[in-house]
């Protein structure tokens, strides 16, 4: 038969060798003899393939009795702000979304997007747009399902250890709640109940080297004992400390312990001046008579800024 606006039914186009179904002249279902394809068509347009389950630009699929969830491919700009029928309704909060974008939408008031996935066996939800929280959630149900982001340079840029409720940053083995591998700069006030330095070390001077000998111990914080070389009675003796975490604009706070022959509280150790890696270390004996003693110094170096 011949299609016409008049006609349906089957019509077999000897041309093309397929077989093609027609409702009122519009082609809804195509058979393709030669390569065996089955295609539905949808107002005129290839809509469904069986050789590649392909649907075109503007085909707007729906779920549910209503049309609950909505999902379509974009071929034009949506302009921000504007509505789509039975996609983007309302008075719709939406930035622009440029052209060959695909939309998936829950036109339902309230009603959520879940992402699930089976893993040995069992659904395990893995992501949920929360409409009526406004939350993107992950791992909503509290399972042991680790959140990672990477960045181009490091495959952990962000990690969620889900099983010990611990974040790293550029690491995937978080020792504490927030672990942070790298340098943190923070523009308000950073408030803590407890502050602990690590990455610590000790240096001896050097017994009988002399109290102005320079040595070198490069970490942020640790113990320095300084030679026990007899100091007079209101002298005082300056050694250079080569420390490459020490800049120009740090802070370093020392605090002593002293043993040996004389008083602890006689002997008096302070940071001279500081330069980008190193700083002075400067020990005044405060006593009527010659002092020996050795002196434990605890360090803390802080880092600064000019501005």
């Amino acid at each position: 038969m011949t299609a016409s606006s008049r006609h349906s039914g089957w019509f077999w186009d000897e041309t093309n060798t397929r077989l093609s179904c027609y409702i009122r002249g519009l082609e809804v279902l195509r058979v393709d003899d030669a390569t065996a394809d089955l295609t539905l068509l949808v107002n005129g347009l290839a809509g469904v393939s069986a050789a590649n389950v392909s649907f075109n630009d503007g085909v707007l699929m729906q779920y549910g009795t209503s049309g609950d969830i909505a999902m379509v491919l974009r071929a034009t700009t949506l302009t921000a702000g504007t509505e789509l029928t039975d996609v983007i309704v309302g008075t719709s909060v939406m930035a622009t979304i440029p052209a060959n974008s695909l939309i998936v939408s829950n036109v339902t008031a309230d009603g959520d997007i879940v992402l699930a996935a089976q893993t040995g066996g069992n659904s395990i939800e893995y992501m949920r747009v929360d409409a009526s929280a406004k939350e993107l959630v992950v791992n909503e149900a509290s399972n042991d399902i680790n959140f990672r982001v990477e960045s181009n340079g490091d495959t952990d840029a962000i990690f969620v250890d889900a099983g010990n409720d611990r974040v790293g940053i550029l690491t995937a083995a978080p020792g504490v709640a927030l672990d942070v591998t790298g340098a943190v700069t923070a523009s308000g006030i950073v408030s803590a109940d407890e502050w602990q330095t690590t990455g610590g070390g000790t240096v001896t001077q050097g017994s009988g080297s002399g109290r102005a000998t320079a040595f070198t111990l490069s970490t942020t914080t640790g113990v320095i004992t300084l030679d026990d070389a007899s100091l007079a009675a209101a002298a005082e003796a300056t050694a250079v400390w080569t420390n490459t975490t020490i800049n120009a604009t740090s802070t370093v706070l020392v605090n002593t312990a002293a043993s040996g022959a004389g008083n602890p509280e006689d002997l008096l150790v302070v940071i001279g001046e500081i330069a980008s890696g190193s700083a002075e270390i400067v020990v005044s004996n405060l006593s009527g008579g010659a002092l020996t003693a050795a002196v434990d110094v605890n360090f803390v170096v802080l880092g600064g800024a000019s501005s």
